[in-house]
């Protein structure tokens, strides 16, 4: 960015300081700090208005991303309806959330009334460690679902673990032929 602004008197950069979350993908809201500290008298317009998000679903998001003391101060507002206020459980371990989850998808589809079916629900997790308790969970309590965008855990033929050793035996053996 210097060597553009020495040429041209005149930058343009676009950036979300909250996407810091996302450096594993290369996102650095230190980017945004530094360039404010390199140039103080720069304009910097803040988009603040959310258009994906309930209202609850931002409060709850906010009252996490506020939690960072480094993090560029920014206001969000939602255009959305209030929607549905999330609901934070603590539980012991991952097969209690994976029961809890189970419990949660039929008391919902139970008082529906069934309007509302095992097709209509979405889980979304955190870490892929915790599909397998609760594709088990969901079995257990006897719920269809699908998996979408990974690899299920509870097939047959167990696929990742036979790619991991032909993958280790492919390295042992790479490593003793040298």
């Amino acid at each position: 960015m210097t060597l553009f602004a020495r040429c041209c008197h005149a930058i343009s950069i676009v950036g979300d300081p909250d996407q810091g979350i996302y450096g594993w993908r290369s996102a650095n809201a230190g980017n945004l700090r530094q360039m404010r500290a390199d140039y103080p008298a720069a304009q910097v317009v803040n988009l603040e208005e959310n258009y994906r998000s309930s209202t609850w679903i931002l409060r709850a998001s906010m009252a996490v991303i506020e939690q960072d003391s480094a993090r560029v101060k920014k206001g969000l507002v939602g255009t959305k309806k209030s929607g549905e206020r999330p609901v934070l459980r603590t539980v012991g371990d991952v097969h209690m959330e994976a029961r809890w989850i189970a419990r949660e998808v039929k008391r919902v589809i139970g008082l529906t009334g069934g309007m509302i079916q095992e097709n209509d629900v979405a889980i979304l997790v955190r870490t892929a460690s915790l599909t397998r308790p609760i594709e088990a969970g969901l079995a257990r309590a006897g719920l269809r679902y699908r998996m979408v965008c990974h690899r299920r855990f509870l097939t047959n033929s167990r696929w990742e673990a036979g790619n991991s050793l032909t993958e280790r035996r492919l390295k042992i053996s790479w490593l003793t032929s040298a």
